[in-house]
């Protein structure tokens, strides 16, 4: 979803223990604060 109304909260594995350095989830939401999409970014 590529909608400019759209919240994107990204977060940091600040333990280093979850995910692979450089690599980060990221949940986007839409105008009504639901969840829409959980991706791990790089």
């Amino acid at each position: 979803m590529d909608d400019e109304r759209e919240v994107v909260l990204h977060l940091a594995d600040s333990c280093g223990e979850h995910l692979m350095e450089g690599y980060w989830p990221a949940v986007r939401f839409d105008t009504d604060n639901r969840a829409t999409d959980v991706t791990i970014e790089a």
